[in-house]
């Protein structure tokens, strides 16, 4: 199999009872919906201008919304979507500063009427892009609540104020497909992040707490980074444990050590011979390190393989839930090898 993922590993030198090491890598995640392959160039557009500019006035002013909050937060989200997206080489991004009101909706808090088809094709064409995706609409808000406790101070009782703001944003996204003049994902979702402070007074609490267009911006930031993941293969961080030694054989700890030092060719080697180890689990163990050790050369199948074996014929209950783990990234490679056109 293709090797496609990078080693970056980080060994956690974390051990357990029954002597195990854990260690973390990357690895790529297909998108949650497969984009046709044949669209690989995207410019972004907003088309969140709110036709009736008074409403977003008068919202403003009823919320307490500052001037500049939705403006960060939705500039935000699309720094995020962006950021996230060229992560991946699915695709070519082009963040355009084009813009679009938002007729149908009144307060921007729904998807607004489609971008005609025209305006599609013309921003295609001027772009040398395959498709359009736009930010439809964003909404934010962010609310700071106080709690007072009482906490003991050398043996005093005195009060102590937890404030907590909430940052909530709400927003959607569309793709546009002028050659089948098909919007093919419409995705409207909340986000929400918290920040939370502790001060002598309630003042002194919310002071210390994030501001509140900051806030948003932060928020929006990462919900363009979330919107991104369902259209865009990522990589996420995952971990994985294996054996860092052996009850009747020092072959597996031999191996361990050429594993922490990225020698996994010499650790399978080395841990084969330990399959022939007097003690009842050492087989297994060894079966699982080899396991592990293809799965970090790209080789899924020989690592399915290996897990099913440590289970199956040595017993080693560890086997079988990484067997589990083994197959559903194989079903995952199918359909990142899709997405990806390979």
């Amino acid at each position: 199999m293709k090797r496609v993922l990078p080693l970056f590993l980080i060994i956690a030198l974390v051990s357990g009872s029954c002597g195990t090491r854990s260690l973390s890598l990357q690895v790529m995640q297909p998108a949650h919906i497969n984009v046709p392959a044949r669209i690989k160039t995207l410019v972004v557009v907003n088309h969140t201008i709110p036709i009736n500019k008074w409403w977003n006035i008068l919202e403003g002013v009823l919320t307490g919304e500052m001037i500049e909050q939705d403006k960060r937060g939705k500039n935000e989200a699309v720094k995020g979507l962006v950021s996230r997206m060229t992560e991946s080489t699915r695709y070519k991004i082009i963040n355009s500063s084009e813009t679009f009101e938002g007729k149908g909706s009144i307060s921007g808090l729904t998807f607004p009427d489609a971008l005609e088809w025209r305006t599609v094709e013309n921003l295609c064409k001027k772009y040398k892009a395959d498709a359009v995706l736009s930010l439809e609409y964003f909404d934010s808000d962010f609310i700071v609540t106080n709690v007072q406790k009482m906490e003991d101070k050398d043996g005093k009782q005195v009060p102590e104020y937890h404030a907590q703001g909430v940052a909530n944003i709400s927003l959607g996204f569309r793709i546009y497909d002028p050659k089948d003049k098909n919007i093919f994902d419409e995705q409207s979702f909340t986000y929400r992040r918290v920040w939370n402070a502790v001060g002598s007074t309630a003042t002194a609490a919310a002071l210390l707490l994030i501001d509140r267009v900051e806030g948003v911006a932060a928020a929006g930031y990462d919900a363009g980074m979330s919107y991104a993941e369902r259209i865009t293969p990522h990589y996420v961080w995952v971990d994985r444990m294996y054996y860092k030694k052996g009850k009747k054989t020092e072959d597996i700890k031999a191996g361990a050590r050429q594993a922490e030092v990225d020698q996994w060719e010499e650790a399978i080697k080395t841990w084969t011979n330990a399959l022939n180890s007097p003690h009842k689990k050492d087989p297994g163990r060894a079966a699982y390190n080899i396991a592990l050790a293809y799965e970090m050369q790209g080789d899924l199948k020989k690592a399915l393989e290996w897990a099913q074996k440590s289970y199956s014929k040595y017993g080693n209950n560890q086997g079988r839930e990484y067997a589990s783990i083994l197959q559903r990234r194989i079903e995952d490679q199918k359909r990142l090898d899709e997405q990806m056109g390979n």
